[in-house]
């Protein structure tokens, strides 16, 4: 057993090096999505808050809308701040 205890992390190898076939990239559509502030985007108001803002989601981040929305609403939205998984946004016209 000892000659065998140098191998201890056989299953954490990376053994797509090894492969004949080539690794190939994901396209845009099915990699996380990135917000900045000052980006536009259109969402879906899915939710109301206790405060009466819209809530969406982009990604992974759950977007709060002052400036009103009712459920079902498309709207057009500027980003302003992003604190991790969290957006706040202002609302720049209902579609």
């Amino acid at each position: 057993m000892t000659r065998y205890r140098e191998h201890r992390e056989i299953y954490t190898r990376d053994l797509s090096k090894y492969s004949i076939y080539p690794s190939i990239k994901k396209p845009e559509e099915y990699q996380a999505r990135k917000l900045h502030v000052g980006q536009v985007i259109v969402v879906d108001v899915k939710d109301i808050d206790e405060t009466g803002r819209g809530v969406s989601t982009y990604g992974p981040y759950t977007i709060r809308i002052n400036g009103g929305g009712t459920v079902g609403d498309r709207a057009k939205i500027r980003i302003i701040s992003i604190k991790e998984n969290e957006a706040m946004a202002d609302l720049i016209e209902l579609l």
